[in-house]
């Protein structure tokens, strides 16, 4: 060992330096992340610890260029990775008010207290779910589980998925990813704050079998930075939601309604020679999903203006306004022309 002015000096690690008026001792203690030693006793270089298949290295280390120029690794790591999924991590729905979370890795990266990027990872589980809220199903830094949380996640949850509930089972299952401070968190702003949706190409409407039913051809669209692939359907299966933010929604439809409307959450037969204007959304689950019109229209022209329906609580940032369906009473036609290459829901 070495010792000048009481500082150690190299790398060294379980260090005692014995002399006739004191002892100073070096040890990692037992959190393998940290180090223990004698009050007033200092040291400088870092500390090696190897534990099973991995080395540790504790203190300040920066990377010295051939140009002599450095960067701290800690602070490298800090600034460049952000909490975030690496890998695995895939949600899917379970049992009534549940989800299956499969094994992943991610990283978490604290900002407040303390500066630091921890590498993490879970194995198989699943989360219990609330009824009639928005979810959001995280791997927790704090509690080191897989949980399910109400409010928005922070830099210490890794968001898996957002997913909304209704009494007794799943409406929507949304793959989400927690915000990010770097160079994708700032075009995932500019993204979000100005198109949002961005279709690639297909998902097409068509005339079902029947003069009542409507199709979907395969494509693909953009939600900010991420690409959600949408199979297509032939004679759409979908929910209708009416009522006070879809309060109401009637499930496993491959019919559209042609006499009624969503009149004050009461579903009304409409007047003879009328028409109403659904809206229709795609959501990232690959579900199909129809708002009833809240109004009746004595012409088509009134009926093709009216400004589509959004339901916040039903529904995110992850859907994509596909079209509007008008129909007149016992008469139906799919208006596509509404849709736009780039689009924001609510």
């Amino acid at each position: 060992a070495i010792v000048q002015g009481g500082v150690w000096q190299n790398n060294y690690l379980n260090l005692l330096n014995e002399s006739s008026t004191s002892s100073v001792y070096v040890s990692a203690a037992s959190n393998a992340f940290g180090v223990s030693a004698t009050p007033g006793s200092t040291f400088t270089g870092i500390v090696q610890i190897t534990e099973d298949d991995s080395t540790y290295i504790i203190g300040n280390v920066s990377y010295f260029y051939p140009s002599e120029k450095s960067a701290s690794l800690g602070t490298l790591f800090h600034d460049v990775q952000s909490t975030g999924l690496s890998i695995g991590g895939d949600v899917t729905e379970g049992i009534g008010l549940s989800v299956d979370v499969s094994a992943g890795r991610g990283w978490i990266s604290r900002h407040v207290p303390v500066h630091d990027v921890h590498d993490v990872s879970w194995e198989d589980g699943y989360v219990n779910l609330s009824p009639n809220q928005t979810n959001y199903v995280v791997w927790d830094f704090g509690t080191e589980s897989l949980n399910n949380q109400l409010s928005v996640p922070g830099h210490e949850q890794i968001i898996l998925a957002t997913v909304i509930t209704s009494g007794s089972g799943i409406r929507f299952l949304h793959k989400t990813r927690t915000i990010v401070h770097d160079l994708p968190h700032i075009l995932s702003d500019y993204f979000a704050n100005t198109r949002n949706i961005a279709l690639v190409s297909g998902i097409t409407a068509s005339i079902g079998s029947t003069q009542t039913q409507f199709s979907i051809s395969p494509g693909s669209y953009y939600r900010v930075l991420d690409q959600i692939v949408f199979d297509g359907y032939v004679d759409v299966n979908f929910s209708y939601f009416y009522g006070t933010d879809g309060a109401n929604q009637i499930i496993n439809q491959n019919q559209v309604d042609i006499a009624n409307y969503d009149n004050s959450g009461v579903l009304t037969p409409m007047s003879d020679g009328y028409y109403r204007s659904d809206t229709v959304y795609l959501t990232s689950d690959g579900r199909v999903s129809v708002i009833y019109g809240i109004a009746q229209y004595l012409t088509k022209t009134e009926a093709e203006n009216s400004t589509k329906l959004f339901f916040s609580i039903v529904f995110n940032s992850y859907c994509m306004f596909y079209c509007q369906i008008n129909c007149r009473r016992w008469v139906w036609y799919c208006f596509c022309c509404r849709r736009s290459s780039y689009s924001k829901c609510g």
